[in-house]
């Protein structure tokens, strides 16, 4: 590791969750870039900070894929995690995370409890000028940095508190309590209120089954049925869904269906696996909407909940959700219907050109949803985007941080323009899918296509078959990105992998 004193460029990145941590780390990796990291809170982790003034997590919360799609490539879980254990709760999300800031030396890269507020390039300096305060103090300050990286993620800023055909002010005014999910951190706080949650995304889902657990009076509305898968699959052994669902083989099969094809073949997928649900006429998804795509939340006990009658499901099939509410003496709201993206410390120029949405589903249209168009100069963005996960954060990452002092090139003209149409095509794509990159094997093999960290999978396939038949044809593993390229490292990763492919045959 170069000395930081010997380091020649200065890199700013906003925000200390995941996509600011690894960005950090990757800086480092470098040998050039001397990172700070600006974190508006007291700790490191963002949502997954476990101090619930600043964390937007709960505390029965469990991660909804398992350890290792929460994990980086060159770096493997503790003892903190239990043996047999597959998804983990919110302190060992921050564990993880603690232990590898830890043993690559990041802690003292960050500035906490420091609010950007402006971040604007001085061109005849070629600088990225931040102006940052105090949270505490109000203390006010700028510095001068060569490079910057927005990492603070799309889940800033609650949504407007709005529900189709309720007057939430009179509800309010009337004794009525309304809360966003990022507010929620205990059933104890609402077990004897009569609750209505709003939203049917994982959240919403989760916090309904919390409520549960106290016998509150609970109701849960929503627009249309989601699939509600388990955490485990039954596929002739039971795994961990994203040890099903992310696969090289199984990806590359599905984009070669048609989209009609694929709705078909997921749905009916879903629907063998959890045939419960298909009884529950609130939440049917009959075999005739296979056509169509519905997008899914993973929650364990909520069709039992359902079927136990310990909650009530109102769909937006009721003709008057206002009468609902008056009827049942409804006197808590849980909105858990998303986030608005919050950059308002860039400029207009600069937010025009990424074509910022703050409320849409794609809010900001970026090469790998990581590059701005080359006008924009010396600036990259990590983990924006809806649907993230450690490996795909990390090789953005890698890839901007090495993209920025010329260890990698940067995307050619065509391949910019080329990027970009595919990014603002999904955004206007109908009908929308759950997340922007619901191929996220594919997706993330592509930045490490550009990383030059992706295997050639052919040329495995005849030199090293059991290698092939290890990254190909079994669950998707990060540690398959440090076998080739820049600050690869075969053995541990062969390591990883092995570790991972004996656990997952172990499995019934």
């Amino acid at each position: 590791m170069i000395p930081l004193e010997n380091r020649t460029k200065t890199i700013a990145i906003i925000g200390g969750g995941i996509s600011g941590i690894v960005t950090c780390k990757e800086s480092l990796a470098t040998g050039v870039l001397l990172p700070t990291v600006f974190e508006k809170s007291e700790g490191f982790g963002g949502i997954w900070n476990n101090d619930p003034k600043y964390g937007r997590t709960w505390t029965s919360v469990r991660t909804n894929i398992s350890k290792y799609s929460c994990m980086f490539s060159d770096f493997p879980h503790g003892n903190y995690v239990k043996e047999g254990q597959d998804f983990l709760d919110t302190d060992q999300v921050h564990q993880y995370l603690q232990e590898y800031i830890d043993h690559f030396n990041l802690f003292d890269h960050f500035k906490f409890q420091t609010l950007v507020t402006s971040a604007r390039y001085i061109d005849n300096e070629a600088k990225w000028s931040i102006t940052y305060s105090n949270v505490k103090t109000g203390e006010s300050k700028t510095e001068n940095f060569d490079f910057l990286i927005v990492a603070s993620g799309v889940h800033t800023v609650p949504s407007k508190e709005e529900l189709q055909g309720v007057d939430l002010e009179t509800f309010k005014k009337d004794g009525g309590k309304i809360l966003h999910s990022v507010s929620y951190k205990s059933s104890e706080n609402l077990k004897d209120n009569r609750v209505l949650v709003v939203g049917n995304s994982n959240s919403g889902c989760d916090i309904v089954n919390d409520l549960c657990k106290q016998n509150t009076a609970t109701y849960h509305y929503f627009k249309r049925p989601y699939w509600i898968i388990p955490r485990y699959l039954n596929v002739g052994k039971t795994l961990p869904i994203d040890s099903v669902i992310f696969n090289r083989s199984s990806q590359a099969q599905s984009l070669a269906r048609t989209p009609l094809e694929r709705n078909k073949y997921d749905n009916a997928f879903f629907s063998s696996q959890i045939p419960l649900q298909v009884k529950l006429e609130s939440v049917r998804i009959s075999e005739d909407q296979h056509v169509e795509y519905h997008p899914v939340c993973i929650s364990d006990t909520y069709l039992e909940n359902l079927k136990e009658s310990k909650f009530k499901a109102i769909t937006s099939k009721e003709p008057n959700l206002h009468q609902i509410i008056t009827n049942e003496k409804i006197d808590t709201i849980v909105l858990s219907h998303g986030f608005n993206c919050d950059l308002s410390y860039l400029s207009d120029d600069v937010l025009s050109t990424i074509k910022f949405q703050p409320d849409n589903y794609q809010v900001v249209i970026l090469y790998k949803e990581c590059i701005p168009p080359r006008s924009i100069k010396q600036m990259g963005f990590v983990g924006l985007y809806k649907g993230t996960y450690f490996p795909s954060i990390e090789l953005q990452a890698r890839m901007i941080t090495m993209m920025f002092v010329g260890q990698l090139p940067y995307p050619s003209d065509e391949e910019m323009e080329k990027g970009l149409k595919e990014e603002e095509d999904i955004r206007y794509a109908e009908p929308k899918r759950m997340f922007p990159h619901v191929d996220y094997v594919d997706f993330t093999d592509g930045i490490a296509r550009v990383v030059g960290a992706l295997p050639d999978m052919k040329q495995l396939e005849t030199t090293n078959p059991e290698l092939y038949q290890k990254i190909y044809l079994a669950p998707h593993n990060a540690a398959s990105y440090r076998l080739v390229g820049p600050h690869s490292n075969p053995e541990q990763a062969e390591k990883m992998i092995n570790h991972f492919i004996a656990d997952i045959n172990s499995r019934k």
